[in-house]
């Protein structure tokens, strides 16, 4: 007959050596004390998220009576000769669960190490004095070994620059701490920077050209230069937001939206003649060439074109001066759509 006083002392003693620390340190020290409380002469776990097996002893004999507990994190299995009362089943499961309970704490808090310190993000811990409490790897690169220490109020900001590095800040209210994630998002940002000094340039280059030129993006105007507005009649601001049919009478439309749906693939589109409606509503022949570029917010069409409407009247009486003057304006508009290619490579 088991006697309850000594198996309750039992229970708890052994309990007392469930708490965190090196996995393979506390399940040894338990299995060993188990076996010698309850008379097993062989323990087997496997303990697969810690990449843990162990058997004690290591050589054993078949033929044992046995007896197994599965758990969330564990399989476990005792024996010895002599036979197994059914009771120890019963009397060991609560030892069992909170062995699977400390289990998951420590596999869990190992998994969110690893994944912490790999992690490419400044992760930081903070009270509510901006008190260093934990800090990644990451953050330790950045900033030193703050533990324990005050943390600049700046990283509680949505965005922060440091040491020429820029970071795009998350702050979560973790009860007694904050948890502060920075992104490291410099490379973003030069290249956003670069993209719009580099439009910048190219407005003042084509702010001065010598032919109209529109720039659209999702088929709608986003600049139009002077010679634009000449061209069109319209202010720039009136332009600006325009779908581009809006500016061409009705019988071009399929013929331009096929040309732009070449242009958005990336094919290369020699130029052409269409017609515009001026805002007064005179329709005039112009020839036409463009480029797909990259823009700061995304990739745009620029197109330059010109009058060539005394050509196209002038057409069936002077066709030979007509081609040569079509010629020398598609190599003009050729040679500067081909600069500012060369210009947008740079």
């Amino acid at each position: 007959m088991i006697d309850k006083t000594k198996l309750i002392t039992t229970l708890y003693e052994l309990s007392l050596l469930l708490y965190p620390r090196d996995v393979k340190e506390m399940i040894e020290e338990f299995i060993k004390n188990v076996m010698t409380r309850f008379g097993f002469s062989y323990a087997s776990i496997e303990i697969p998220l810690a990449g843990l097996k162990m058997s004690l002893p290591k050589n054993f004999s078949n033929g044992l009576h046995k007896i197994s507990f599965e758990k969330k994190y564990f399989k476990l299995e005792f024996g010895r000769t002599k036979e197994i009362p059914v009771e120890y089943t019963n009397i060991l499961e609560p030892l069992m669960d909170k062995l699977d309970q400390t289990l998951e704490f420590l596999i869990l808090s190992e998994l969110k190490r690893k994944l912490l310190e790999n992690n490419e993000d400044v992760i930081i811990l903070v009270d509510k004095n901006m008190i260093v409490k934990e800090m990644n790897k990451k953050a330790v690169e950045l900033l030193g070994d703050l533990r324990e220490k005050p943390i600049d109020r700046m990283w509680l900001n949505e965005n922060v620059r440091l040491n020429g590095r820029y970071f795009y800040v998350s702050v979560y209210d973790l009860g007694f701490l904050k948890g502060i994630i920075a992104k490291d998002i410099t490379e973003k940002v030069l290249l956003e920077i670069e993209l719009k000094e580099r439009e910048e340039r190219l407005r003042k280059i084509v702010e001065i050209a010598p032919f109209a030129i529109l720039i659209y993006k999702d088929w709608k105007f986003i600049y139009a230069n002077k010679e634009a507005e000449k061209l069109l009649g319209y202010r720039k601001e009136e332009i600006i937001g325009k779908h581009v049919l809006d500016l061409l009478p009705p019988d071009c439309h399929e013929k331009i939206k096929h040309v732009i749906h070449r242009r958005i693939r990336g094919e290369a589109v020699p130029p052409y003649d269409t017609k515009i409606v001026r805002k007064n509503g005179e329709i005039r022949h112009i020839l036409v060439d463009g480029r797909k570029m990259k823009w700061s917010d995304g990739e745009v069409i620029i197109v330059a074109f010109v009058d060539i409407t005394p050509q196209k009247l002038l057409e069936e009486d002077l066709s030979f001066l007509n081609s040569i003057l079509r010629h020398d304006i598609s190599n003009e508009i050729t040679i500067i759509m081909n600069y500012l290619e060369l210009y947008k490579e740079e």
